[in-house]
């Protein structure tokens, strides 16, 4: 009798411990893990195919102990993008959005094309809110804003955790527009360990049940509305915030989709503080637009903090030929004109000179 009761007692503290390590992997993430200090860096993988057949995805099942991979094989033809948290009050659209507490910033170019992105958040004890995405090229700006803003988390984040939105987005370029009105369900449906570029984190899995009743506007006319649904699953863990996101094809109604129209992963964790040695990278000088130019060209950079700035004009010799800033500025973005004049085609350089150091980048006039 002894003996059958020792190895009842040691299967069930086997099990108790069993139990005991699963539940303990089931995170729980408040508004203070959730990683979005200002100079972090966010590096992500993004890939999309709405048009086509979609990717091959396995995004699991509701519950857990679940278990994701996804590499950037799986996603071919995408594209890699970093972000830099700022502080909003650097940023040159922060009187429009005042409310905000922090800004990702990013930086788009081709041959023909410099963007600036910035994407406003508001962090707060209970949720995180997307406030507006902000796209510029220097001269002009598309502003994104749902109104009210969209919960994006709800803390603390633990299994079974759901919230609602139901928002409208508006945005024109000149007699052209788009309305869209969006109503989501959102839910805390799954828990286990992700694999991805980046790393294996524990992880929790948010659904998001949408749909979005868009109409186009011209010339001030609505014409029609186009109404679409969607599921999408993103992956969030301790310090890092969004680890991946997947989102079906459009009209999809089974949650265990297989094909994909968009993904976005981390292909590195964020880093501590931008820059060498921890420390913040206070300046940041972007490619002039339009180059190749003739004659007139813009020139922009962003400063997080105030400083002593020039900014000089080259020749292809090295040798200095105009300074166009010479003198202590407050932080946020700035825009200037270069008119070559009547130099001679070729190439030039810009140098941005400030009191945390220097950066310097190429332009070519074409006459």
């Amino acid at each position: 009798m002894k003996k059958y009761f020792n190895l009842q007692y040691i299967t069930f503290m086997l099990v108790i411990f069993i139990l005991a390590t699963l539940v303990s992997a089931q995170i729980t993430i408040q508004s203070s893990e959730y990683n979005i200090a200002y100079g972090t860096e966010h590096n992500l993988y993004s890939a999309e195919d709405s048009v086509g057949d979609g990717f091959d995805v396995n995004v699991g099942t509701i519950g857990g102990s679940q278990t994701w991979t996804f590499t950037l094989e799986q996603f071919p033809d995408g594209y890699f993008e970093k972000f830099t948290v700022v502080d909003p009050e650097t940023t040159p659209f922060h009187e429009y959005l005042p409310n905000s507490n922090n800004v990702w910033h990013n930086f788009y170019e081709d041959d023909t094309t410099s963007l600036y992105q910035y994407q406003y958040f508001t962090l707060t004890s209970d949720a995180l809110f997307f406030d507006a995405m902000i796209i510029s090229d220097g001269d002009s700006s598309i502003i994104m804003a749902p109104e009210p803003s969209e919960q994006v988390i709800k803390f603390p984040a633990q299994m079974g955790a759901s919230w609602t939105n139901n928002y409208v987005e508006e945005f024109e370029i000149g007699d052209f527009g788009v309305k869209d009105s969006t109503s989501s369900v959102s839910t805390i449906d799954a828990w286990g360990a992700i694999t991805i570029p980046a790393g294996t984190f524990d992880c929790l899995r948010v659904r998001e049940d949408k749909t979005s009743y868009a109409s186009l506007i011209l010339f001030g006319i609505p014409m029609g509305v186009d109404t679409s649904t969607s599921i999408s699953y993103m992956w969030i863990g301790k310090q890092y915030g969004m680890l991946a996101s997947i989102t079906s094809q459009q009209d999809e109604t089974n949650p265990d989709f297989t094909k994909a129209s968009n993904v976005s992963i981390r292909y590195s964790v964020a880093t501590d503080i931008v820059g060498n040695n921890n420390h913040i990278q206070n300046f940041e000088l972007f490619q002039n637009y339009p180059n190749p130019f003739n004659p007139v060209t813009t020139i922009s950079y962003q400063l997080t903090k105030a400083s002593h700035v020039e900014l000089i004009i080259y020749n292809s010799l090295g040798e200095k030929m105009e300074t166009l800033v010479n003198e202590y500025q407050s932080p946020g973005l700035k825009n200037l004109k270069w008119n070559a004049g009547t130099n001679p085609s070729g190439v030039y350089f810009y140098e941005l000179i400030t009191t945390e150091g220097g950066m310097k980048r190429k332009m070519i006039l074409l006459k």
